[in-house]
């Protein structure tokens, strides 16, 4: 496509969405050269705002990519380009209406300033989840004209590779795998070296990102690539320690790259021949098979580049890692409802979540469990410290307050707080926990008339008071509006995300101003303490612990059980492999006893 062109007609319906009549263009001059964008009016009675944002929408910070090749910078154009509409997302499924089509090119980011033009605005890039298998910021979900608007800081959303496209490996150097992280890479150099065009300051750059998004960054916290391009981070429902986003197996790499170009006919021995062959073959083709190849997930893995070893190495290893200058991390008080509606998707439309009996429940947790967990001494440690012991009994009881916590604690919870306690451990001084517990009146994942509220505070659901959905006129175009209290709590986190970003404390606008009165006291992590904010409604409180009971099953007897189950397992293998060299020389033995009885006695 002519990424200089005006858009066309499906460009133009989200067009509508994000831009209004009153709109001027705005132009800024970057490495490439001049962006065009667009100014847009900002008036929110409701926080007391009347402002002014300076959009700039598909701005392309790297060349059209390479399949399964490292992103190159984008090279200088001639004239203006015009950023005033999204750009393609990542090659994917797209299941979103508002989501823009998709296709390979797709490396743009978007870049949400207030106006007039500030002085050395604190930055924050946002990357988007979606399991690293499908989303993107050519959404107008992810617009940051609220947060700009309201806290004069520089939003800049990122799209990257997703799908097979960008995690595709041979399990050796001819395609390694990682491009999803190599394109954030490339997208946070475009910020170091252009953002000060916009009024912004490279030296206070706050990355965050949610579900994925959030193991994103925290890869991005563990890699050699990405230091320098930012000083904070923020974690939402993720980390570089959750087991679904996170792979090391080379052999399974290679087993999963044969059998997708066998899928698609192409060579599956050579891997230069298989990943030469596989460029070939048509995007929606490769879409249409990668999930009967990658059926256990789309993993990051250890690469040697952007990944020089194992997250769990690199966080507790004795080597030295880059360390931000502050953290906020944290996650919801019912991320798991989620795989509960992938497993039930009809209940997505429903105002109560399915009942969920004995026998689902232990499909469930087996089919949830991954890899080697999925071992029946895990499983049966699962039922344990999750099931309700005093009314297993009962023939109808509901597992699905057994399930909802299992599946947020084993995801997204454990590896987000064994994070923040080793990010303490390691010297970062200002780290701030939170724990979400409100149930959105309206839920993100609302999709018509019905409210899913048995979703609760479920994955995501913090993501619209964190963005200010409900002060977008152009999001509330097609989402239901939040009350006047839970609009007053997205005020509050919006402020309290966009203070760490300007001070490395949520309470603070600045290091040197005292904490604002109009926001709940935040005490930060430390070890005794494990001070945690609750947000909630209208009384959000600081308290300690957050689900130590859940976090200690997963971060100190789990891995223990492992290492118990992984000894057996090597033991094992030492035994067998013992017993084939026993059989082996029985089988010898046999041999040579069978010619000895075939020989020509004596008489």
């Amino acid at each position: 496509m002519d990424t200089h062109s005006w858009p066309g007609s499906w460009s133009l319906l989200v067009l509508l969405l994000i831009v209004v009549s009153r709109c001027e263009s705005v132009t800024v001059d970057v490495t490439g050269g001049r962006l065009v964008g667009q100014t847009i009016p900002f008036d929110q009675e409701f926080l007391g705002i009347t402002t002014n944002v300076d959009v700039y929408l598909g701005v392309p910070f790297a060349e059209p990519p390479v399949r399964f090749a490292a992103p190159v910078s984008k090279e200088p154009w001639e004239g203006d380009w015009n950023a005033t509409y999204f750009r393609d997302t990542c090659s994917q499924v797209v299941t979103d209406p508002l989501q823009m089509p998709a296709s390979e090119d797709c490396l743009y980011l978007n870049v949400f300033a207030p106006n007039p033009m500030p002085a050395n605005a604190a930055v924050m890039v946002y990357f988007p989840g979606g399991a690293f298998k499908f989303g993107g910021a050519s959404n107008p979900n992810y617009a940051g004209v609220s947060l700009a608007a309201s806290s004069d800081v520089i939003i800049v959303t990122v799209g990257y590779r997703v799908s097979v496209f960008g995690i595709f490996s041979t399990g050796d150097e001819v395609a390694p795998g990682n491009y999803a992280m190599l394109d954030q890479v490339a997208a946070l150099q475009w910020v170091h070296y252009n953002i000060e065009a916009f009024g912004g300051n490279k030296e206070k750059v706050t990355i965050f990102g949610q579900s994925s998004g959030a193991g994103s960054v925290g890869f991005h916290l563990l890699s050699k690539l990405s230091a320098g391009f930012f000083s904070q981070a923020i974690l939402q429902s993720g980390s570089a320690l959750s087991p679904r986003y996170f792979r090391n197996n080379p052999e399974e790499d290679r087993r999963d790259a044969m059998e997708l170009a066998s899928a698609v006919g192409c060579p599956s021995t050579d891997s230069t021949a298989l990943v030469t062959c596989l460029r070939t073959v048509d995007e929606m083709t490769l879409l249409q098979v990668q999930d009967s190849v990658y059926q256990s997930g789309y993993f990051i893995r250890l690469d040697g580049t952007f990944l020089e070893d194992t997250p769990d190495n690199l966080l507790y290893g004795e080597d030295s890692i880059p360390l931000p200058t502050a953290i906020m991390a944290g996650f919801n008080s019912q991320e798991g409802t989620a795989s509960i509606r992938s497993f039930f998707p009809e209940y997505s439309t429903r105002e109560t979540g399915p009942f969920i009996n004995r026998s689902m429940f232990k499909t469930m947790v087996h089919s949830s469990l991954l890899g080697s967990d999925k071992h029946s001494l895990i499983r049966e440690s699962v039922y344990q410290e999750y099931v309700d012991w005093s009314r297993v009994d009962y023939d109808d009881l509901d597992y699905f307050d057994a399930y909802v916590p299992f599946y947020s604690d084993y995801i997204w919870r454990s590896g987000s707080d064994a994070s923040v306690r080793r990010y303490y451990e390691l010297g970062v001084a200002n780290i701030y926990q939170y724990y979400f517990t409100h149930t959105p009146s309206s839920s993100f994942s609302r999709a018509g008339p019905v409210n899913p509220t048995w979703l609760g505070a479920g994955h995501t659901e913090e993501f619209q008071f964190v963005f200010g959905w409900s002060f977008d006129e152009n999001i509330l175009q097609y989402k239901h509006e939040l009350t006047d209290d839970e609009k007053m709590l997205s005020a509050q986190m919006m402020k309290m995300w966009t203070n760490f970003a300007k001070s490395g404390n949520p309470t603070r606008e600045s290091p040197d101003s005292s904490p604002d009165p109009d926001l709940p006291v935040w005490s930060p992590y430390t070890i005794p303490e494990l001070n945690y904010l609750e947000i909630r409604l209208n009384n959000s409180i600081t308290e300690r612990a957050v689900q130590a009971c859940g976090m200690a099953f997963w971060n100190r007897y789990i891995p223990e059980l492992r290492m118990f189950l992984e000894s057996l397992s090597d033991g094992e293998e030492e035994w067998k492999e013992d017993f084939a060299d026993w059989q082996q020389e029985m089988d010898e033995w046999r041999l040579a006893f069978k010619d000895y009885q075939e020989q020509t006695t004596c008489p």
